[in-house]
């Protein structure tokens, strides 16, 4: 190699679109669904019954690593609950917009919202537990029946340690009076399969149609 070459500047290996360019864009934030209190717990095969977890609702964006938290207001509040990340940023190398609940979970091993405000400031372990897929490598699935969004985020997801810290929300389709046991939580999560509607009872779990 002559000296001239030498002294010019080495051209930088060009990065792949792959690498330098996520293939999807990262998903918006989307309003809630929220669930209605009712007396009465839903019946029938259409129903599917959720745990009612005891944290902050959030909405997951993901563009390959690009990964943001959303509140429930359409808050940005990644920064807060960074703890979560990075079994998101290694997900997927597409996009998804997934709806869950943030928790913290006592030595009892249930989710206890007080120990969630003080872990969120010292940055104790949190757990997601995500319940729907909204949106997944750019198509809307909103308007797919819920248990089949359930099944994509199942597959998407797929075996979770325990000690994850993104754990799949599993659900139960069965008579709604069935799912109420003198053990079951003291909320739970109704959501019908085949329509957008969510009711919340007061002495069941979270029941959603299929």
């Amino acid at each position: 190699m002559s000296a001239v070459e030498a002294a010019l500047p080495k051209k930088r290996a060009r990065r792949r679109d792959s690498e330098s360019t996520p293939r999807y864009p990262l998903p918006q934030f989307r309003p809630f669904q929220l669930c209605t209190l009712t007396d009465d717990i839903p019946v029938g095969a259409d129903w599917l019954f959720e745990m009612k977890f005891d944290g902050y609702r959030a909405q997951v964006a993901i563009s390959g690593a690009e990964v943001v938290v959303y509140t429930r207001n359409g808050h940005d509040w990644t920064r807060q609950f960074k703890v979560i990340l990075p079994p998101l940023q290694a997900l997927t190398s597409g996009s998804a917009l997934i709806d869950g609940e943030i928790v913290a979970i006592d030595s009892q091993g249930r989710t206890n919202f007080s120990m969630l405000k003080t872990g969120i400031a010292a940055g104790m372990p949190l757990k997601f537990y995500a319940f729907d897929l909204l949106e997944l490598d750019g198509e809307d699935l909103s308007s797919r029946p819920l248990l089949e969004r359930k099944e994509r985020l199942a597959t998407l997801l797929g075996e979770r340690d325990p000690d994850d810290s993104l754990q799949f929300s599993s659900h139960i389709a069965d008579n709604g009076k069935r799912s109420s046991t003198p053990c079951a939580p003291a909320a739970t999560r109704a959501l019908s399969q085949s329509a957008p509607t969510v009711a919340m009872s007061a002495t069941a779990p979270r029941v959603g149609s299929k």
